[in-house]
């Protein structure tokens, strides 16, 4: 029942929420009446790859990309705050104003054409005494409804040099299908209730948007990492707890 309460209260706000949800060929009525989930994220990864053991040590690069300088710390808190909630293992970063801030530019780990330069990645890992090593960048911004956020995410083995992991997304708030996510993530954090004005709210704020599309991508990365299996071990350990569900989106 609660279900269905949420998507006819979509229904019915999403055409007034800031004029931001546009059809796309598809009815709305149609998302709503069934349900249907689409991946927002690309995920790209060897077929060999080892899944984690915990064991790891993963150094988080400060995010890249062109962005307004007051948004990157958001954006970047954001990623970071939500990649060690999911990722089960110890992830650690360092400042991009540092001694070492030449080697965390963009210059320097992404090449010409957007080119993921991994020997220079995986050069950050052996400095920092990292297993592998997080770099995200900032493909396309718009910090205003209707809001979009598009990077790449990578993960880069110190030791082989390899990608590791590859995650592309782009979350683009006039998109039903980014709405219908937006509105579970509301849902499963339990941290608001679900109503018009809050999901007005999450829909304009560059940092609550930020914040819904990092947990996304890490709910992601941290499911591809580990495991069906495993993921789903640890989301049920983390209820059993009393702490913030992360339930299947």
């Amino acid at each position: 029942m609660n279900n269905i309460k949420q998507y006819v209260l979509l229904l019915l706000v999403i055409p007034i929420l800031s004029g931001c949800v546009v059809q796309k060929g598809i009815d709305f009525g149609h998302w709503a009446k069934t349900a249907e989930r689409i991946k927002l994220v690309k995920i790209f990864a060897p077929q060999n790859a080892s899944k984690m053991s915990g064991q790891e040590q993963i150094l988080f690069v400060p995010v890249l990309g062109t962005m307004p300088e007051e948004l990157k710390p958001i954006i970047n808190d954001n990623f970071y705050q939500e990649i060690r909630n999911y990722v089960p293992a110890r992830t650690f970063t360092v400042s991009d104003d540092s001694a070492n801030a030449e080697y965390l530019s963009k210059k320097n780990l992404i090449g010409t054409g957007d080119m993921i330069n991994t020997t220079e990645i995986a050069r950050l890992g052996s400095i920092f005494e990292a297993t592998d090593v997080l770099v995200i960048f900032i493909r396309n911004l718009r910090p205003y409804p209707p809001q979009v956020l598009s990077f790449q995410l990578v993960m880069v083995n110190t030791a082989s040099t390899e990608i590791r992991l590859k995650i592309d997304g782009t979350f683009d708030a006039s998109e039903q299908q980014v709405v219908l996510a937006l509105a579970d993530h509301m849902q499963s954090r339990r941290a608001r209730k679900f109503d018009a004005q809050n999901l007005d709210v999450m829909l304009q704020s560059p940092k609550e948007f930020s914040s819904f599309v990092a947990s996304y991508t890490s709910h992601a990365l941290a499911r591809e990492l580990v495991g069906d299996k495993a993921f789903k071990n640890m989301t049920t350990l983390a209820d059993n707890k009393g702490t913030t569900s992360h339930e299947d989106r």
